[in-house]
């Protein structure tokens, strides 16, 4: 199954797709909302999904699929080969990252591969790096709490946005912070931008 919102991105595995005998498309879908019905009706072995920004939301969406489908294996498009997004897509449980310039060589395989049980990472996502996100991708709560903070929110107007106590947010703050390897506030949004976490708009 294919979630993607470019009708030609998702034409165009459907005629890669086509082409070998051992694949079948079951499902195709523009949204993640839609993809969760189709999820349980179809019961893909493979979903094919992009990268979101902030990425939380595409960590957000494979925990969401993968708690309802654990047996489903989920491969990560993208057009940005940037290594920090391929260590979220793994720490999300994703089992591995293509370049969407790169789908008409090694989408197939790929499909093929996680259809076997193959869990699939690029060569380069380093192992010492891999370890450096263990502690967990930021939560939705965590996420917006530092989103505000980005935007120069103090904790307590951040616990006002968001109705919450400002002692819970300092809490979330300081999750996120640890998560992100982070000493204070400023260095937490510069690290979440870098990693595209939050981005530069907010």
């Amino acid at each position: 199954m294919i979630i993607d919102d470019q009708p030609l991105l998702r034409a165009g595995v459907a005629a890669i797709i086509s082409s070998n005998a051992d694949i079948a498309l079951v499902g195709e879908t523009e949204s993640e909302r839609d993809a969760m019905e189709l999820l349980r009706d179809l019961q893909p072995d493979v979903i094919l999904m992009p990268v979101q920004r902030p990425i939380m939301n595409s960590i957000d969406a494979i925990n969401r699929m993968l708690s309802e489908h654990p047996q489903a294996k989920i491969a990560i498009l993208s057009t940005h080969p940037k290594e920090l997004q391929m260590l979220q897509a793994a720490n999300a449980r994703a089992c591995a990252y293509l370049l969407k310039n790169a789908l008409h060589t090694d989408l197939v395989d790929t499909v093929l591969a996680l259809a076997a049980g193959q869990h699939l990472l690029p060569a380069d996502v380093k192992v010492d790096s891999i370890a450096q996100v263990r502690s967990g991708p930021l939560s939705s709560r965590e996420w917006q709490v530092l989103r505000w903070v980005a935007k120069g929110r103090s904790n307590r107007q951040v616990a006002q946005l968001l109705t919450i106590s400002e002692g819970t947010a300092k809490g979330h703050l300081h999750n996120a912070m640890r998560k992100l390897g982070a000493r204070n506030r400023t260095q937490a949004v510069s690290i979440a931008m870098q990693r595209g976490v939050i981005g530069v708009e907010h």
